[in-house]
């Protein structure tokens, strides 16, 4: 890999979701913080993977959002619905991002992790990518909810003592499971 790509560490969720869905989303320019996009930041200018205007969009996109000291799930969603608001979505694609609390060094919302789900014909198709290191995923699901069943148990230990625990955003929304209150 090295002797092929140079410095290029290859793409992780969120430059492939960005790439999935930028030519679908509108997003209003706005002040963004990509402190914690440093990884993503030098796969984007070594591998010259988007246009400084995308470069731009992809840090609005998923810039951490300043929140408040709690683990109220509920507050934090309200945040991000704030942040997303800027981002206008198609129906035909969906982004479905783990939003984790990061309270290392103040408190953040940061997504952590992001797909895309597509429906076709009856089912729920999630495109990811595991990360820098791991392949592309796709998964078919007969059930929407299956999907984000799925990323709550695979991302449910990511939250640090005091911190909310991840929850599901899709296009901006909050989602629960049936039957739970988000935030379990």
């Amino acid at each position: 890999w090295k002797q092929a790509k140079g410095d290029y560490i290859g793409t992780n969720c969120r430059i492939t979701a960005f790439t999935l869905l930028k030519d679908l989303v509108q997003i209003q320019k706005a002040d963004s913080d990509a402190a914690l996009l440093f990884l993503d930041m030098d796969a984007i200018t070594s591998g010259k993977l988007f246009s400084a205007q995308e470069t731009e969009q992809f840090k609005q996109l998923f810039s951490r959002v300043e929140t408040e000291k709690t683990v109220d799930v509920q507050v934090h969603a309200q945040k991000m619905r704030d942040h997303l608001a800027k981002i206008k979505f198609s129906d035909s694609a969906k982004m479905v991002a783990v939003v984790l609390h990061d309270n290392l060094d103040g408190d953040y919302l940061f997504i952590g992790h992001v797909g895309v789900l597509i429906e076709d014909r009856g089912e729920f198709i999630f495109i990811e990518k595991l990360s820098f290191e791991e392949p592309y995923q796709v998964i078919k699901f007969s059930r929407e909810e299956d999907c984000y069943r799925y990323l709550y148990a695979k991302y449910a230990d990511y939250a640090d003592d005091g911190a909310a625990n991840p929850f599901i955003m899709v296009n901006g929304e909050l989602k629960c499971l049936s039957g739970q209150t988000c935030g379990e």
